[in-house]
C-alpha cells in the first residue's frame, strides 16, 4: 500500500524513510512481494528500485486505503523526498506538487507546482509549465481565504500570463488579472500590483 502511494516505481531509500518497519522486516516484506511477482526489483540493496509488475495491482493497493490515511502518507512521502533530495529538491518539484496536492499540505503543493512550472520553463517545456501553473492556481483558489493564499493566487496568475499564447488564454488572463489587481490592492502589495499592471498593459497591447 505504501509503495502504491509513492507511485508505479519507488526506491528502497524512499520507502525506508517513510515506513515504521526496521530494515530487516522491510527487506523481508519487499522480498516476499518480489517472490510473488507483484514487484520487479532492480539493483542491489541499498540502491534498489522497485516497480509494480501491473498497474492494476498498484491501483487496487492504493484504493484499499482510506482517504485520510492516503492524505497522511502523501504528506509523509513529500517530507521524505525533501529530506532525501535536499539541494536537488527543485528537480523533484513536480513529484512534490503531486504528493502535497493529495495531502493535507495544500499550501506546499502550490509552492511546488509553481516551482515545477519554473523548472519546465527553464527546460523550454512550455506546455508542461502551463499545466503546472494552472495546477498551482487551482490549488491556491482552494486554500482557506487569507493574505498568503491571495499572494499565491496572484503569483500563479502572473506565471500563467507569462506563458499564454492562444486567444482563449488571453481572455482567461484578462479576467484573472482583474482579480489579481483587486487582491494586490487589498493587500497593499505594491510589487505584485506593479507586475499585475505590467501584464494587463501587455495583454491590452496584444
Amino acid at each position: 500500500q505504501l509503495g502504491a502511494v509513492i507511485g508505479r516505481q519507488f526506491s528502497y531509500d524512499l520507502i525506508k524513510a517513510v515506513t515504521a518497519y526496521d530494515e530487516g522486516r522491510l527487506q523481508q516484506e519487499l522480498g516476499q512481494l518480489v517472490d510473488a511477482e507483484l514487484l520487479y526489483q532492480r539493483g542491489m540493496l541499498p540502491r534498489t528500485t522497485y516497480m509494480f509488475k501491473h498497474a492494476l495491482v498498484k491501483d487496487v493497493a492504493y484504493g484499499s486505503l482510506l482517504r485520510r490515511r492516503r492524505e497522511v502518507l502523501h504528506g509523509a512521502i513529500g517530507e521524505a523526498i525533501e529530506a532525501l533530495d535536499g539541494a536537488r529538491v527543485g528537480e523533484q518539484a513536480a513529484i512534490l506538487a503531486y504528493h502535497y496536492a493529495r495531502s493535507l499540505h495544500q499550501d506546499k503543493a502550490v509552492t511546488y507546482a509553481l516551482l515545477a512550472g519554473d523548472e519546465a520553463m527553464r527546460l523550454h517545456a512550455q506546455t508542461e509549465a502551463t499545466t503546472s501553473y494552472d495546477q498551482a492556481l487551482t490549488l491556491a483558489r482552494g486554500l482557506p481565504d487569507g493574505p498568503e493564499a491571495q499572494r499565491l493566487q496572484i503569483d500563479a496568475i502572473l506565471k500563467l500570463a507569462a506563458v499564454s499564447r492562444s486567444r482563449e488564454d488571453l481572455a482567461r488572463d484578462q479576467a484573472s488579472l482583474a482579480q489579481a489587481q483587486a487582491m494586490a490592492e487589498t493587500l497593499e502589495d505594491e510589487p505584485r500590483l506593479a507586475q499585475v499592471c505590467y501584464w494587463q498593459g501587455r495583454l491590452a497591447y496584444v
